[in-house]
């Protein structure tokens, strides 16, 4: 996980019915990160597989995840500032981490980059076209009320 701005947010979701609701949600940067200085450069994993090339040589922090989960990762990106107002755009990425498989997962231009270490691809298994999120209002304090 590219250790930058923007943060990148993991969230959890579980089949509920026809539908899958968020149940975790993490901030995936480092514990503290006051005016550019952060808490942790780089965390690693033992036993995990080398960086893709796009990853070399940048801090990134490494997570141990539970395979066959529905899994997204989002970050909010500002696509427009000007002296009145500003547009803030949520980019995101799904995918279903695969057993014995490892990742590397970053922000580019206008998306996420998820790329399958152990078969080299940049398609991991990702959602199906049946899999929607349920049906939710947003609540007051910003979280999600499923009906």
């Amino acid at each position: 996980m590219k250790n930058y701005l923007p943060p990148l947010t993991f969230e959890v979701y579980e089949k509920s019915g026809k539908c899958y609701k968020l149940v975790d949600a993490k901030s995936l940067t480092a514990g503290v990160n006051i005016i550019g200085i952060k808490s942790t450069y780089n965390k690693k994993l033992p036993g995990m597989l080398p960086p893709s090339s796009e990853m070399q040589g940048r801090d990134a922090i490494e997570y141990k995840i539970k395979a066959n989960q529905h899994i997204m990762i989002t970050y909010k990106e500002e696509t427009f500032r000007s002296q009145y107002n500003q547009v803030i755009e949520t980019r995101s990425s799904s995918f279903i981490p695969e057993v014995g498989h490892d990742y590397d997962i970053y922000p580019v231009n206008s998306g996420v980059r998820i790329v399958d270490l152990t078969s080299s691809t940049h398609a991991p298994k990702s959602w199906g076209n049946e899999d929607k999120e349920c049906s939710y209002k947003t609540g007051l304090l910003g979280g999600r009320n499923y009906y």
